[in-house]
């Protein structure tokens, strides 16, 4: 990692704890399946400070080469379904 910027940093999801106390943007990469898991660990810490940027980059398949027509990579948000093909596969934390 040694193409990384001296500002970036990489940590364990086991840190997330710590992590959210400082850190001013937050990037998780997560397999669509293991959503649920992520979504577990941040419940009840919605309220970080406002200039706190997170996204999430969700792998999961596209078998239809990213033209969404299959529906294969659709991913539950809280506001409705979204496509990761289409309207992914980078979503605001604030959504998932």
């Amino acid at each position: 990692m040694d193409h990384l910027p001296g500002d970036v940093e990489i940590q364990p999801l086991s840190a997330l704890e710590d992590v959210l106390k400082w850190a001013d943007y937050i990037a998780v990469d997560v397999m669509r399946e293991n959503l649920p898991g992520l979504k577990e660990r941040l419940d009840g810490r919605n309220q970080w400070p406002a200039l706190r940027e997170a996204q999430v980059l969700v792998h999961t398949q596209m078998p239809c080469g990213a033209v969404a027509e299959c529906g294969v990579c659709a991913v539950t948000t809280k506001s409705s379904w979204k496509l990761a093909c289409k309207d992914g596969p980078v979503f605001d934390l604030s959504e998932i």
